[in-house]
């Protein structure tokens, strides 16, 4: 199971993603290989462009051209909102049955509202079944912040108490439709150890990478010369028993932006198809124990 921040995957050129048709080719090239590394039976993904279901599933082609016709499907939110960008998920349905339809949240605390879908495993599994949650809460950035939003000088930059509201308003939405086993994953825009991720824990939700990965690994973003861990995973306490490790996948906080799929100021010499600087977030990837003993 993986969580992604695909930085701005769009196919509406001169937008938010590529600004030409050469770069949306390189630019899905390295989403491909970026997948195709980490093999996931199902994945959350941000900043997909809010476009219905274009942009998905043209990703969706490409990469069941590279591992095989019917491999993978995607979903959508039923709520997709008025953002630019949503989130949306991938699952091979060889491995993973949806139980029941996509749900989301209309609440307007959620500028990219999330996207729930239950899931149980297709063949030899043990009858559990389990929420992905995929979440894509509000920036740091101070743009339009007041009050309470403002940034309060304690590190966690503007925006934080909406962050709050939001991991308030997932709790409330587990809560309300009694989510059995939830997965909360996605780029949360807050810290390790950040007031949204406190929040979260407080209701008894575990952070995968907290629980398999030493600080030093921790981290899936750099600014300004400093690491940190804005992309998580976190599950329900008796779901934590079978989650078998976990690990980020190092190949994009750390390059440099020269690599990426952009044409402007990159050398045409250092481009390439591969995984590495797909997007400035680093990848999660996690393993969950469904099989019958």
């Amino acid at each position: 199971m993986a969580s992604l921040n695909t930085l701005n995957w769009f196919t509406t050129l001169g937008s938010r993603g590529a600004t030409t048709a050469v770069e949306r080719d390189r630019q899905l090239a390295k989403l491909v290989s970026t997948l195709k590394g980490l093999n996931p039976d199902v994945a959350g993904l941000m900043e997909v462009e809010n476009n219905g279901t274009t942009a998905l599933n043209t990703l969706v082609a490409a990469l069941n051209a590279a591992v095989g016709a019917g491999t993978y499907q995607g979903i959508t939110s039923p709520i997709p909102g008025t953002d630019a960008i949503q989130v949306a998920l991938i699952y091979k349905p060889a491995v993973l049955t949806p139980v029941g339809g996509a749900q989301s949240s209309a609440d307007p605390v959620f500028r990219r509202p999330p996207l729930i879908q239950n899931f149980k495993r297709a063949k030899g599994g043990d009858g559990t079944t389990f929420a992905m949650i995929v979440n894509h809460f509000k920036s740091k950035g101070c743009g339009g912040a007041t009050g309470a939003d403002l940034d309060q000088g304690d590190g966690q930059s503007c925006f934080n108490a909406e962050r709050v509201r939001q991991a308030q308003a997932v709790l409330g939405l587990i809560d309300g439709l009694k989510l059995a086993n939830p997965v909360v994953l996605g780029d949360l825009n807050a810290y390790g150890e950040e007031d949204p991720m406190h929040t979260l824990e407080a209701a008894k939700l575990v952070s995968v990478s907290k629980k398999f990965l030493g600080k030093k690994d921790r981290y899936s973003y750099v600014f300004g010369g400093l690491s940190g861990e804005l992309d998580h995973v976190l599950v329900g306490k008796k779901l934590l028993d079978r989650v078998t490790g976990a690990t980020i996948w190092h190949i994009n906080a750390d390059e440099g932006r020269f690599l990426d799929y952009n044409t402007e100021f990159n050398s045409p010499a250092l481009y390439s198809p591969e995984a590495f600087r797909s997007s400035d977030h680093d990848p999660l990837l996690f393993g969950l124990h469904l099989k019958k003993d």
